[in-house]
């Protein structure tokens, strides 16, 4: 009887010394809010891997989906096929995006966070409003860039999906003529995966950057809030004394 290759391999065990990913992320997450929460002092200092990490995770994006549309569209040959997978991509962003708003809103509504605190100052917001889109013309008009690498500079994820759909549908018309540009997109998706490994490598500072700097925050928060009683009960009797309590 033969026996399957799966069954005669061993398993290869990670060794303890070597934790996966996850594991690293969980641990810089708990070692960071710990020693954030014992040092807060320190807090500010180690804050800049946090930034580090998130830029160049914002970095990824637009080359990521541009290369990756391109390749999956592109390759399919097929313009009906390539504008049935278009419209399904930006359908499912739209339905998908929905989806998260409403989460977002009901648990905001649940949880209520920033209830109770008073908010000093503030900035206009009346330029804000002004950029934003205001009507389902103006979110539709939103969709297509003036600029391609404008729409990458500022991450508008919606813009950029949109014109790699129309790049593609224009790569898989010109047919082999386009073949180089598909084979640099392929070759720029591959370099984008690599790259994606890399920074995912430093995940484990960075979350631990950002727990410490919560941590710290949260402690020197926590030691106000224990200083302050212990400073209360200290004055109290001298100034019932003083005033003939």
């Amino acid at each position: 009887m033969i026996k399957s290759q799966a069954t005669t391999q061993p398993d290869r065990k990670r060794p303890w010394y070597r934790p996966s990913l996850t594991t690293q992320i969980l641990i810089g997450l708990v070692l960071g809010g710990l020693l954030g929460y014992l040092s807060p002092k320190w807090g500010n200092n180690v804050y800049f891997l946090r930034d580090i990490f998130l830029n160049l995770i914002k970095s990824i994006i637009a080359p990521l989906i541009f290369s990756t549309l391109v390749v999956g569209i592109a390759g399919g040959g097929d313009l009906k096929q390539v504008g049935r997978m278009g419209a399904k991509a930006i359908l499912y962003f739209e339905i998908v995006t929905t989806i998260a708003l409403f989460i977002g809103l009901a648990i905001v509504n649940l949880t209520k966070p920033g209830f109770g605190v008073a908010l000093v100052g503030g900035s206009d917001i009346t330029s804000l409003i002004k950029t934003q889109p205001q009507g389902f013309r103006d979110l539709i008009v939103h969709i297509f860039p003036a600029s391609v690498f404008d729409a990458m500079v500022r991450g508008d994820v919606l813009q950029i999906v949109a014109f790699s759909v129309l790049f593609a549908m224009a790569v898989s018309a010109m047919g082999e003529k386009a073949a180089p540009i598909l084979r640099g997109c392929e070759a720029l998706a591959q370099v984008m995966f690599k790259f994606t490994n890399y920074v995912m490598m430093f995940a484990p500072i960075g979350v631990g950057a950002l727990a410490y700097g919560v941590g710290a925050r949260t402690g020197a928060y926590l030691v106000r809030l224990r200083v302050a009683p212990a400073k209360a009960a200290w004055y109290e009797p001298p100034c019932r004394r003083w005033a003939g309590g």
